[in-house]
């Protein structure tokens, strides 16, 4: 089969970068998003800067706020790309539309957007984006990554005809993505819900993404991903693909970059992600019997955050790290099975 037209679901930077990359080889792209990004999509089309600083320009891609005018355009795949509390609306709002169900691809945060999208789509492909994005303003994604590549992993999350994914991934290295076919999507999909517990950290101190490498950042980060790790192991994914976590200097120059719940908190938009995320280890936690105060400390705490209105930065990492130590220290001093 040949996927010549993509709708994407969602026009944070991760969507845009997609939509202009794939527009800008040719590909019939239709984008839904806010007002805000909509606008400027419409009239100057999405204009990407790399990590290097060089920026390039994509038009001809149909933006609308309105779900009926994405799901009535020709639509090989779509392409869901929002956050994961948008999921079953968007989802709803795309099938009361008529949109095409007979294939979808999640390219989302954590480990539950699949199973919402098979309720409704006959073939459903799973996608683990490892370079990062973010915002300059409204259709005006940034790439970062840490890794100095772009690229996406991409496996079947239900097991119908496969073929078409194996022509996205074509789709996608001729766009200048640079993705492959991967085996084990689930643990790659966990591994990255294991990077993504960082986020939380980010924005509860205001620190960003690429300076939590401070002895406490360390500590903190380390405490989280050794009870997701723990959970991995009682799943059965033993080697999980992520980067060690390491002290190092903070740089003085370079981007600073912030995560996606930091976004959340500075917008005010009073929700998060981070239920999602290290709430997600918390629900493994109980249903493997396994402790995760860190976790839970930090799901506490960015919630209480976005329901007061709290920018982030409301906590310094000393602040954090305490809340994390009287967290684990009752987790341990707690009567078994309590």
């Amino acid at each position: 089969m040949t996927i010549s037209s993509v709708a994407i679901i969602g026009a944070g930077p991760i969507g845009s970068i997609l939509a202009a990359s794939l527009a800008s080889r040719g590909v019939e792209v239709s984008i839904l998003g806010r007002e805000r990004d909509v606008s400027v999509i419409r009239t100057q089309g999405i204009t990407v800067t790399e990590p290097d600083g060089a920026s390039w320009n994509a038009t001809g891609i149909t933006a609308s706020t309105a779900m009926e005018d994405i799901a009535k355009r020709p639509c090989d795949l779509a392409v869901f790309a929002v956050k994961t509390f948008d999921t079953a609306g968007a989802l709803q709002q795309w099938v009361a539309a008529g949109g095409q169900l007979e294939r979808a691809v999640s390219l989302q945060n954590t480990t539950s957007n699949e199973a919402i999208l098979a309720e409704s789509f006959r073939s459903v492909g799973s996608g683990v984006v490892r370079f990062g994005g973010t915002s300059d303003g409204p259709g005006r994604p940034r790439v970062f990554s840490f890794r100095g590549e772009r690229d996406l992993d991409l496996g079947m999350f239900t097991s119908s005809d496969a073929r078409w994914i194996e022509e996205f991934r074509n789709v996608l290295v001729r766009s200048g993505i640079l993705a492959q076919i991967v085996e084990d999507i689930d643990a790659v999909k966990f591994a990255k819900l294991v990077m993504n517990l960082d986020n939380a950290l980010c924005a509860a101190s205001n620190t960003p993404m690429n300076h939590l490498s401070t002895p406490v950042a360390v500590k903190i980060r380390t405490r989280v991903r050794v009870e997701a790790l723990e959970i991995a192991e009682r799943m059965g994914m033993r080697e999980l693909p992520l980067a060690p976590i390491r002290e190092a200097p903070v740089p003085s120059t370079g981007p600073r970059v912030f995560s996606s719940t930091w976004f959340d908190l500075d917008r005010g938009r009073g929700r998060t992600e981070t239920p999602w995320l290290n709430g997600r280890i918390v629900e493994l936690g109980k249903e493997y019997a396994i402790s995760t105060p860190a976790n839970a400390a930090l799901t506490e705490l960015i919630a209480e955050m976005a329901a007061a209105g709290r920018a982030p930065g409301a906590h310094s990492l000393d602040e954090v790290s305490d809340r994390v130590d009287r967290a684990s220290a009752s987790a341990s001093s707690a009567p078994e099975g309590s």
